[in-house]
């Protein structure tokens, strides 16, 4: 049997670890171990991926932020990242595909290309198979998207023990040196993603009491809205418009990475980008300062903070009741990201010396350690951080589960039956302010003779929804099948629920999909 690792499969880079003891590990950074996650489709029908991608790969075959992407539906994502020399299209069940030659190929395929590197990196440095692996999740990930990477890992060829959650994974490898009880903040502002968790750690325990977070809301978006701004300055010459032309725009994109990444240092920084593909081809250029960068991002910055708080909120405690903040992600590295934290915390945090590069991959690592055995004194506790509510064939809705309750979780409803075919009943998923159709847990003809039928709703420990009920003849308890929706995004947005008081009786009106 091979050797089980952690997997962090991030939107801009992902890394691996592995652990073998409470002292001996694998460093989770260093080239074998970390890779841009970018894909780029070869002529001779190779991939190559990581920096090799972005060297050498064709602009029209080279897929980078497959991860924003994943899940059933065509995200609204695709639409918003600007001029594109990639193709993102329909597939034919709406869900999303990259045109590439010709060819539509799925996120998942390329998110597998990525792990596979990751893993054979690894297995060669430490001279051991790896067919095991527990990969990490934003924790705003929806029920398709944990689905969707547990598939990229099986395309990849390797058995997913475990799914995670992002901030999770990183309270876990924090809390191995640390002594005492903590209650600590995990600020993690990713490529793609922002989440924020509050994380009571101590004996052995890792309690998450809440999360919060934006899945659209990450350094991809920061630098969008810095090379806009960029764009129109620099589009004032004669035959130049920085936006029409895709290849250009990915340069610009590029370049403006590389100038935010400077002004974390600086005060200010020299931005230009070539007009054309040859080395003496004409270049624009100007100078980007941190003060006008913080003012185009100031609103961004703005929902980081209310973020924060909500998740605070959420979880019923002050500010004051913390003791860290762990920041992660390397969007989090901008001086305004550490300045908000400062504001939050009445500049008492962060600690810089806390910031741990790598510390999502490790965590995800010991717990691929403990599940196979290994001696490991971390007991974790998650929480799911959507709500779901179940529509009944009567007209009903009722609440399976609420955002931020502890999992692994059973909820059992009354679902009644009714003369004739028996109809669906609809899930719904709440994230945030979104309200959308999951999927239908389809019921046989046999549950309209029963007067009423006893559906019961699994959320296990990777997040991940399923359902079950007991045969009408044998008693036996019979797994039952939740059809995904095959609408944008999983499924057509709904109005949001109106909760009543001190019940989990709902008032929804849900469009068919």
């Amino acid at each position: 049997m091979g050797m089980a690792v952690g997997v962090d499969l991030g939107t801009t880079n992902s890394s691996i670890a592995c652990y073998h003891g409470f002292r001996e590990r694998v460093p989770t950074f260093g080239k074998p171990n970390a890779v841009p996650s970018v894909v780029a489709y070869l002529d001779d029908g190779a991939t190559a991926v990581g920096a090799r991608a972005r060297r050498s790969g064709d602009p029209e075959a080279t897929i980078g932020s497959a991860k924003r992407f994943l899940g059933p539906g065509y995200p609204a994502v695709a639409d918003s990242f600007g001029p594109a020399v990639l193709e993102v299209v329909r597939g034919v069940d709406g869900s999303t595909r990259f045109d590439i030659r010709g060819h539509r190929v799925a996120p998942e395929a390329v998110c597998a290309h990525v792990v596979r590197a990751l893993v054979d990196g690894l297995a060669r440095r430490v001279g051991e198979p790896i067919d095991e692996v527990v990969v990490t999740v934003p924790a705003l990930s929806t029920d398709g998207q944990r689905r969707a990477t547990r598939e990229a890992c099986r395309i990849a060829g390797l058995d997913v023990v475990r799914i995670m959650n992002e901030p999770t994974a990183a309270a876990l490898a924090y809390s191995l040196d640390r002594p005492g009880q903590e209650t600590i903040m995990v600020f993690d502002l990713g490529g793609g993603t922002l989440d924020v968790a509050v994380v009571e750690i101590g004996f052995g325990i890792v309690e998450v009491r809440a999360v919060a977070g934006e899945a659209h809301l990450g350094g991809d978006d920061f630098d969008r809205v810095i090379a806009g701004h960029l764009a129109d300055e620099l589009s004032g010459g004669p035959g130049v418009d920085l936006r029409q032309d895709p290849r250009i725009w990915r340069r610009l994109l590029e370049a403006t990475e590389k100038a935010k990444v400077r002004l974390s240092t600086a005060a200010r920084t020299r931005v230009s980008v070539g007009l054309g593909g040859d080395r003496g081809a004409r270049r624009v250029g100007t100078t980007l300062t941190r003060e006008t960068v913080e003012s185009l991002t100031g609103d961004l910055v703005a929902a980081c903070l209310t973020t924060a708080r909500r998740a605070l909120a959420e979880a019923g405690l002050a500010v004051d009741d913390l003791d860290e903040v762990i920041i992660l992600g390397r969007a989090a590295r901008m001086p305004a990201i550490r300045a908000m934290i400062r504001t939050l915390t009445g500049g008492r945090l962060p600690r810089t010396s806390v910031e741990r590069d790598g510390l999502v991959a490790r965590g995800a690592a010991v717990q691929a350690a403990a599940l196979r055995g290994a001696v490991c004194d971390a007991l974790v506790w998650d929480v799911t951080p959507v709500s779901l509510f179940a529509r009944t064939p009567d007209g009903r809705s009722t609440a399976i589960v609420r955002g931020n309750t502890a999992t692994p979780v059973t909820r059992t409803i009354a679902v009644p039956g009714r003369p004739g075919p028996a109809g669906d009943v609809v899930v719904v998923e709440e994230r945030g302010d979104d309200l959308r159709v999951l999927g239908r847990v389809l019921l046989d003809q046999r549950s309209a003779r029963i007067p009423e039928l006893r559906l019961m709703f699994h959320v296990d420990a990777d997040g991940i929804l399923s359902a079950s009920t007991q045969d009408p003849d044998t008693g036996l308890e019979l797994p039952v099948p939740i059809v995904p929706s095959t609408g944008p995004n999983g499924g057509p947005a709904a109005p949001r629920p109106r909760v009543g008081p001190a019940t989990d009786a709902l008032v929804l009106d849900l469009t068919e999909a």
